[in-house]
């Protein structure tokens, strides 16, 4: 007991909130871990073998089918409960995934590694992250999110470390293709921990009034038809000044790190040229990233949202960007490029999804959450397309 209250202390956190958290924090831990190893061969082996000169056709691609992925997902984050979803997800990522692979080894590597990429970057991330920030919430409301949320990221600095640093270790043991494989076992980690996380915590099948719990979604007596649902989003988005400033601030982060992107892999194709040297010098360098961000996460950033506030807080990861960006325009070289990767990878889920994760429990209520939280991400798929066509 002394230690349970030790640490409740030192990660404040209360005693009955460890076991939900626990479970979270395995299910982040997994497939984090599994989509760090996915990303960095994917990645080093498209620039060995397709060619820096195409990424902006993955860009453009990606921020389509994010389009379309942003629909699709607004027709049911209504109507689904949230661990289905959440389930679905994972279910269409895997089954992405083993598609891209069986292009590849088909001898389709064009076809192979557009599709790898549109799996990662739409349905794992900007999907995923939409819908996880939709999940935890569910469970919280603001002021406990401010005390859990940050912690629970503290999972995917956890699973930058691991799945960084024992990169070089998994390209001496796998192929690129048994990597892929791996990364899809944590996804149907993840989703089955999911799946049996209420009989775990032994919860009732219901949730209070108000809250879009994730095992059951109550449904209203009358379902409003799509397009009233989608001119709702938006409504709540024009009527928020908050929502707003999000939506501008995400389209500009979103142009900045595309062209950050395309320059640091340009860099990384001309200086280390081998998939195993672009794939071993990413994940050893996320993985010393995330081992520095690490303490900050866990014992500051919370403590510093409940003292700053969000809006304050919320500067942090732009004014980090800007930097990068001007660094890599001013003196570009491996040391700006890898500046520019962390920018993308290791400082953005360790300062600004945690802070947008909370934001989103300040404005939105929770029968409108994942809606208006859609509807403002695709400002982003917007500038991924603009930026693209300026590389």
């Amino acid at each position: 007991m002394r230690i349970v209250a030790f640490l409740s202390k030192l990660f404040n956190v209360r005693s009955g909130e460890w076991r939900r958290l626990l479970l979270m924090y395995c299910m982040s831990l997994a497939v984090v871990t599994g989509l760090t190893w996915a990303d960095a061969i994917v990645q080093a082996d498209f620039l060995q073998r397709v060619g820096v000169q195409y990424l902006p056709w993955v860009f453009i691609s990606s921020a389509a089918c994010s389009f379309g992925a942003m629909f699709v997902y607004s027709a049911f984050a209504d109507r689904v409960s949230n661990t289905r979803l959440l389930i679905a997800l994972l279910a269409i990522g895997g089954a992405g995934l083993l598609l891209g692979m069986a292009a590849l080894t088909s001898g389709l590597v064009g076809l192979g590694y557009l599709l790898l990429f549109l799996v990662l970057q739409v349905p794992l991330l900007d999907v995923y992250n939409i819908h996880w920030a939709t999940y935890v919430n569910g469970f919280y409301d603001i002021r406990v999110a401010k005390r859990i949320v940050p912690v629970l990221s503290t999972a995917s600095r956890l699973a930058g470390i691991i799945g960084g640093l024992s990169m070089p270790l998994m390209n001496r043991l796998l192929s690129p293709t048994g990597i892929l494989v791996v990364a899809v076992a944590s996804l149907a980690v993840m989703a089955i921990l999911a799946a049996i996380m209420p009989r775990l915590l032994h919860e009732q099948r219901s949730k209070p009034d108000g809250w879009a719990g994730s095992p059951a979604m109550p449904q209203a007596a009358h379902s409003p038809s799509y397009g009233a649902r989608l001119r709702e989003g938006y409504q709540q988005i024009a009527r928020s000044p908050f929502l707003r400033g999000m939506a501008l601030s995400t389209f500009l982060l979103t142009v900045l790190m595309t062209l950050l992107n395309y320059g640091a892999s340009a860099i990384f194709q001309k200086e280390l040229k081998t998939t195993v040297a672009i794939a071993d010098f990413l994940g050893v360098l996320g993985g010393a990233a995330n081992l520095v961000v690490l303490p900050m996460q866990l014992f500051l950033l919370s403590r510093l949202i409940t003292r700053l506030g969000l809006g304050n807080a919320s500067l942090v990861y732009p004014l980090v960007t800007l930097a990068s960006a001007g660094s890599l325009a001013i003196a570009p070289g491996l040391g700006t490029a890898a500046l520019a990767y962390l920018d993308r990878t290791a400082l953005r889920s360790a300062f600004r999804n945690p802070i947008t994760i909370c934001s989103t429990t300040r404005c939105l209520r929770a029968s409108k959450r994942a809606l208006a939280l859609s509807s403002a991400a695709w400002s982003s798929r917007s500038a991924r397309s603009w930026a693209a066509c300026c590389c």
